[in-house]
């Protein structure tokens, strides 16, 4: 099975996805922003990683024919989607039947405490 995952590359939680997947016997491809890419080197050497051309806010919509060209290319079974805001609208815009879409959580940097 194809799992395409769209998600930052430079995140743990990204990172244990991935990883276990790949380990699990799962051909996994990664698409990330070109700006959060995985520094530490963490990602699994059979996990292929493809970074789009733009990275911030406004790449989640320039990127769109790029992913679009991709996900043409590799032809997965799924289209895993992380984190419901930025890669959750770019994905949203592939026209890929199969999304699985992860919610993920407050940051812990963002949180607030309530009185």
């Amino acid at each position: 099975m194809k799992v395409l995952f769209l998600a930052a590359a430079e995140s743990i939680h990204t990172i244990r996805w991935v990883n276990s997947l790949v380990e699990k016997g799962l051909d996994i491809v990664l698409v990330s922003l070109k700006d959060q890419r995985d520094t530490k080197n963490l990602i699994n050497q059979k996990v292929e990683v493809i970074y789009l051309p733009f990275g911030g806010r406004l790449g989640y919509y320039l990127n769109i024919p790029f992913l679009k060209k991709i996900v043409s290319k590799e032809k997965p079974d799924i289209l895993n989607v992380h984190y419901a805001s930025g890669y959750g609208t770019l994905g949203r815009f592939i026209n890929f039947d199969k999304k699985l879409l992860n919610v993920w959580g407050l940051r812990a940097t963002s949180r607030r405490r309530f009185h």
